[in-house]
């Protein structure tokens, strides 16, 4: 969510140009960043833990599939990846003055905790129309299950706005 925002407000910055609409996908919005790594004022990186503990809270989160729990191997061998990805977000600053006219389209999973009030914070991002859908029966790591679903809702939408346009498309 984070990577396809900022793109969105560089091509704002840099052609004059923006998306005709952005989704995004059980992601905080940037501006909450940092309380997703902080704990009573304190700032709690998950990058940092050893791998057990990484392992698990990725486990909390719901981001490792069933049935490969066992299989410590393959997880550890994604484990450089998924750091990176946990740096990148740890150490991210948003700037409040970065708004986009976009429409947003913000998808949650229903057992994704805190998923409505903190997914809903998307809007704050936009002057444009704001759309979120929460899928019933679904954690944080939906996509991994709604995926077909996810691909229908998209390209409907995006023969909505504008066939003659799609790479104004940011997905």
């Amino acid at each position: 969510g984070m990577m396809a925002y900022e793109l969105s407000y560089q091509m704002k910055i840099k052609w004059n140009v923006e998306p005709k609409v952005l989704f995004v996908g059980g992601s905080w919005p940037p501006q909450l960043y940092n309380l997703l790594f902080t704990k009573d004022g304190v700032r709690r990186p998950l990058s940092i833990l050893n791998d057990d503990r990484f392992i698990e809270a990725i486990k909390r989160w719901g981001g490792i599939p069933e049935g490969s729990h066992s299989n410590l191997i393959d997880i550890k061998s994604i484990l450089p990846v998924l750091r990176a990805d946990f740096v990148m977000l740890e150490d991210y600053k948003f700037d409040p003055e970065k708004i986009l006219n976009t429409e947003i389209y913000a998808f949650g999973g229903e057992y994704d905790e805190e998923s409505v009030m903190v997914i809903s914070e998307w809007a704050k991002l936009t002057k444009g129309k704001f759309n979120l859908e929460i899928l019933e029966k679904e954690g944080h790591f939906f996509v991994n299950t709604s995926w077909q679903y996810l691909v229908k809702k998209i390209v409907q939408v995006v023969r909505e706005k504008d066939q003659a346009n799609l790479l104004k498309v940011v997905i």
